[in-house]
């Protein structure tokens, strides 16, 4: 799972999903509004274009002997700080609008159209299908102590106890929550689960330490 978010602040245009939506690879979910996102990228082009035209003159009378090398050489300093400048305006334009990274479905929906975001400010939380599921325990401190990567482990969803999966420990925490005092073991499913299921469920686990 993860949240998208915008690089650039601005005002939402539109928000194309909805929660539950199964989303394709590069499909559009969200834009911004995008005139003030171009008035910067031509504000950095045209300054661009006047570091160019200063490098022009700077070299022109660096040729007659009126000004030094050292100018010369802050000019074109000055056009690659602009060039850069284009750039980072371009990239920005580019990911105003908001596209799935990969095939998989909405889970959060936390921006409305004509809602000003911050840069980095979640939009949508997307979860990826293509990285399948992960069931996440707390266990105390004596029982992570008796388990081990590869243990086995029976997933039981809440209300229906004659449906069950089987899952391997695949990954445990290095530290301890600091406020529970618990540490987190993740569990990989070997099967595919139930279609029904969805992302926060709440599962009944059973582990099986191999020791």
């Amino acid at each position: 799972e993860r949240n998208l978010a915008f690089p650039v602040d601005g005002i939402v245009d539109q928000v194309a999903v909805r929660v539950g939506d199964v989303v394709t690879r590069g499909q559009t979910l969200a834009a911004l509004k995008l005139d003030e996102v171009e008035a910067r990228l031509q504000q950095a082009k045209a300054a661009q274009e006047k570091a160019q035209r200063d490098l022009q003159r700077a070299e022109s009378l660096l040729a007659s002997a009126v000004i030094s090398t050292e100018e010369v050489q802050n000019a074109r300093t000055a056009l690659d700080q602009a060039g850069a400048q284009v750039g980072a305006m371009a990239f920005l334009r580019r990911h105003a609008v908001l596209e799935a990274p990969a095939d998989g479905r909405i889970l959060r929906r936390m921006a409305e159209p004509d809602q000003l975001v911050a840069a980095g400010q979640p939009v949508l939380g997307l979860a990826d299908d293509g990285a399948g599921w992960l069931v996440r325990v707390a266990l105390s401190a004596r029982d992570v102590m008796r388990i081990a990567p590869g243990d086995r482990a029976t997933i039981i969803p809440a209300g229906t106890a004659e449906v069950s999966f089987t899952a391997v420990v695949s990954c445990i925490s290095a530290g301890s929550d600091e406020r529970t005092r618990t540490v987190e073991v993740e569990l990989t499913p070997e099967t595919p689960l139930n279609e029904r299921l969805r992302s926060g469920f709440v599962v009944r686990t059973v582990l099986q330490p191999s020791a």
